[in-house]
């Protein structure tokens, strides 16, 4: 169990972990027809495989995607 508060800091560190020691460290995202998904962090051990973190996602609808990007690009686009 994680505290809300170090949530996004696990989530970086088991991300980096992954990305610097791939043999060791393994990210694998399922993502099933109605749009539920799950990641999950998994450290193998020799001959075992330990699951670190899991996370579970909902896919977000058309509106919200577009929402988020119209805003992302305004922003971008003033500081330019």
């Amino acid at each position: 169990m994680v505290d809300f508060q170090e949530y996004a800091n696990i989530f970086v560190k088991m991300a980096n972990s992954c990305i610097k020691d791939p043999h060791s460290f393994l990210a694998v995202f399922i993502m099933d027809h109605h749009g539920k998904a799950k990641l999950d962090f998994i450290q193998n051990i020799e001959y075992k495989f330990i699951e670190l973190l899991s996370c579970e996602f909902l896919a977000s609808s058309e509106e919200t995607v577009r929402t988020s990007i119209t805003y992302r690009y305004n922003a971008i686009k003033s500081k330019v």
